[in-house]
């Protein structure tokens, strides 16, 4: 806050307990994220709105609005908002050109006051990642003359997303036509409220404004999930927690005391303790992939005795079948091709240049060693091609594999002897590493899809500084496991010096020691045979199955294969390297007691699913997770259609398949969708696919039964779709179904989801992980005043 500033703010102070002790830190000074939006709608009149205009271009000067300090933006709104400015733009970081830009607005005003809207267009482009700033506090300032018009959607929808991004709103009522009521609305849980009774009051009142501004008032985190029982029968509670940090009390604000604890505790539904309870098993895990790419493997699914587990001398699933299967996969049959070296490889080699190798070193191993190294490597255009990466405290790419010197024995040899045997500080074999993975192993650089891919390391073993370096556990995987690239590391240069810890940690077995440079010139053939007999290496790991089980404990299981790259020339296999198959305990809350909104309710249900690369596959699986669990709170003959979308809809299936006919079907139909993200979101066409392909007498659509849409997505259809006033009446209106839409994340917008749902018909939520706990909420909304079972 500007020291000069004519206006004095009174700040109210608060400690932990409603009194601060010690000093205050005012945020202000220290600059703030506010957004302000001004009413522009004709109750105003063109004399008050020049007036706030006025009031708003003298508050605006009791912040230091600059890059490090006070960011601004504002929305002017009446029928549809208006927004200047970001809070990330350069152009507004300068108190003179927020105010100019003022000055450049029009004075006139328009019809309807859809305070809703404006309060959306906060959400969606000020209050959000890449706009506001993470250390900064979140302020919104609201400027209103009247309540917004009847068709709004209402404040408990528009105002608590703002609230879980951590904004603090004021909300000014100026005038006798604004009800403390409505103003106490827009400020919610935690903000504050002016009144102003005349317009030709509102500079006076501008230090109180000033004032709430300036106090930021803290606010709760979400919810943990609940905690587990604390007993497993009889009498029993479990706990969640939440923290007062969203955002945290500055400048004498609140705690958060006054809007509900940070703890609560419920009873959980066990069974009596002398009530005996066989034990169950879950539903089985989807299979694990195939253990081998080619020929006959393995896959594998398991289950838990914990639905329910067994309790007070009950039976366990011993009689009920083993809690593991095994089934053998075939695939095509396994092709021996020749070994890899006579096949030629893509050969990057990586040579130390630091001080410590020595230049007599280096220069017997360009000189003496590759010479006689290459003549046994068939290099040619067709076989085996070079690529030398040398690295000191920087990495440079001498020979690209599409280089001039690099598939000629000739040519690569005399370059290599030409190259300059100086030495220099540092030795950052992480550098060299990311060059290889990040220039060499690249289409630019050269490298074939149909040729193995080797590193060949050369380095005194001990990375220098120890503080900078990226450790090899980040740069050594991704060569393997995307690159499949086959590590060898050669320990070379001062004997006192070589650390064959490092060398292990970057080629594991196929590290070689050279007890003294001048035996270099002998290694050849050990050397070469480690570079041509490829050891194979796992792959990432695949994403984590469904849990088994949909509320409770269950188990969740991932594989990898044996194939980055796979084993060689008599190789190694992965025996050693760890198991291929993974399994952990999951929980995913408490199960649900009593009658769902849904029970006995006849309705065919449309899931449209967004699976856009922005989505990313780990959130597609939550998402698939949450879908398991949602159907399930469905009467189990419901009939369901799953479409998945990005750049072009995927019917996964209609009502017409059985696979998606009952709850069970369903779960295992969408269990089975891969774990798969694309380019593109049009959601158009998705919604076109479930009016013209699932909703048809061909697709299945019952007449006797309801018609409920559930639209998940995580952003705004991309420009060319068509738009939802379009895309949803032939749905809502000819197919009689009712719509409804899950936003998830950040770059979800409010008015987006409003526009395609209707104001009371959507969801929102922050995380992908929270999706579960909105699950109740949507059910009372899709399966209210639907058709029910006949009896």
């Amino acid at each position: 806050m500007k020291r000069n500033s004519p206006l004095v703010a009174i700040m109210v102070m608060a400690s932990i307990y409603g009194t601060v002790k010690g000093e205050v830190v005012n945020p202000c000074d220290d600059g703030i994220d506010l957004g302000i939006i001004v009413d522009r709608s004709k109750s105003v009149g063109k004399e008050n709105f020049l007036i706030v205009k006025a009031a708003v271009k003298n508050f605006v000067d009791n912040f230091d609005i600059q890059p490090d300090r006070t960011h601004l933006s504002l929305i002017f709104f009446a029928g549809s908002p208006l927004h200047l400015f970001n809070l990330s733009d350069p152009n507004y970081h300068s108190n003179k050109a927020v105010k100019d830009a003022m000055d450049n607005l029009p004075d006139r005003l328009y019809g309807a006051t859809r305070t809703d809207l404006a309060l959306m267009k906060a959400h969606d482009h000020l209050f959000h990642p890449g706009q506001d700033r993470r250390k900064r506090p979140n302020v919104l300032l609201v400027l209103t003359d009247g309540a917004t018009a009847s068709e709004s959607a209402p404040y408990s929808e528009t105002i608590p997303p703002l609230e879980d991004k951590g904004v603090n709103i004021i909300a000014v009522g100026i005038g006798k036509g604004i009800k403390k009521e409505e103003l106490e609305n827009i400020a919610g849980e935690r903000g504050s409220v002016v009144q102003v009774a005349d317009f030709s009051l509102l500079a006076s009142k501008l230090s109180e404004i000033l004032a709430d501004v300036c106090i930021i008032n803290g606010g709760y985190t979400h919810w943990s999930p609940w905690s587990e029982c604390s007993a497993t029968c009889g009498e029993g509670f479990r706990t969640r927690f939440r923290n007062c940090s969203n955002p945290e009390p500055m400048g004498g604000g609140k705690n958060c005391d006054e809007i509900g604890p940070a703890e609560e505790q419920e009873a959980c539904d066990l069974p009596a303790c002398d009530l005996s309870v066989d034990g169950g098993y879950t539903r089985w895990t989807t299979w694990t992939k195939c253990s081998k790419t080619c020929g006959t493997g393995t896959q594998i699914r398991v289950r838990t005795c914990t639905s329910p587990p067994p309790n007070a001398g009950g039976k366990n699933c011993d009689d009920l079948g083993e809690p593991q299967e095994v089934k053998k996969c075939k695939l095509p049959k396994c092709v021996k091709g020749k070994s890899p070296c006579k096949e030629g490889l893509d050969l990057g080699i990586l040579i130390d240049r630091s001080l410590s190798i020595r230049p007599r070193n280096l220069e017997r191993l360009l000189k003496v060693f590759f010479p006689k190294f290459f003549k046994r490597m068939s290099i040619s255009k067709s076989k085996t091609r070079i690529g030398i990466i040398k690295y000191d405290k920087s990495a440079t790419v001498f020979a690209p594999f599409n280089g001039p010197n690099s598939n000629s024995l000739k040519k690569a040899t005399a370059f290599v002897q030409g190259l300059d045997p100086s030495v220099y500080l540092q030795t950052r074999t992480d550098k060299g590493l990311i060059a290889a993975y990040k220039e060499l192993f690249t289409r630019k650089g050269g490298d074939r899809n149909k040729r193995q891919n080797v590193l060949l390391t050369f380095t005194d073993g001990r990375a220098w500084p120890r503080r900078r370096i990226k450790p090899f556990s980040l740069t050594v995987p991704p060569l393997r496991e995307k690159k499949k690239c086959h590590m060898v590391a050669v320990g070379y240069g001062v004997p006192t010096k070589l650390n064959m810890t490092q060398l292990q940690e970057i080629a594991g077995d196929k590290a070689i020691l050279v007890p003294r440079p001048r035996q270099i010139r002998k290694m050849v053939g050990k050397i070469k045979k480690a570079v041509c007999q490829i050891d194979g290496g796992y792959s990432k790991w695949s994403q984590w199955s469904l849990c088994s089980a949909t509320c409770g404990v269950g188990v969740k299981v991932r594989s990898r294969t044996c194939t980055a790259p796979p084993p060689r020339k008599k190789g190694k296999d992965c025996s050693k390297l760890g198991d291929g198959v993974e399994t952990v305990e999951c929980n995913e809350g408490e199960c649900p007691t009593g009658p769902t909104p849904c029970n006995k309710k006849n309705l065919d249900v449309c899931l449209i699913v967004d699976a856009s690369l922005s989505v990313g596959v780990q959130n597609f699986v939550r998402v698939k997770s949450f879908l398991v669990q949602f159907v399930h709170q469905f009467e189990p003959g419901t009939h369901f259609s799953v479409i998945t979308f990005s750049g072009k809809p995927h019917v996964q299936c209609k009502f017409s398949d059985s696979k998606c006919q009952g709850t069970d079907n369903t779960h295992d139909t969408i269990a089975e969708i891969p774990d798969r993200v694309t380019w593109g979101t049009f959601t158009d066409t998705a919604l076109v696919a479930a009016d013209q392909i699932v909703y048809t007498p061909e697709g299945g659509d019952r007449p006797d039964a309801s018609n409920v849409v559930v639209v998940i997505t995580d952003g705004k259809t991309m420009r060319g779709s068509q738009p939802f006033n379009v895309t949803v009446p032939p749905l809502r209106e000819g197919k009689k179904a009712k719509v409804l839409a899950f936003g998830v994340g950040p770059s979800i917008r409010e008015e987006d989801l409003n526009e395609m749902a209707g104001e009371s018909n959507w969801f929102y939520v922050d995380e992908f992980v929270d999706m579960k706990y909105r699950i109740r909420d949507i059910l009372g909304v899709a399966c209210n005043n639907t058709a029910t079972l006949p009896q």
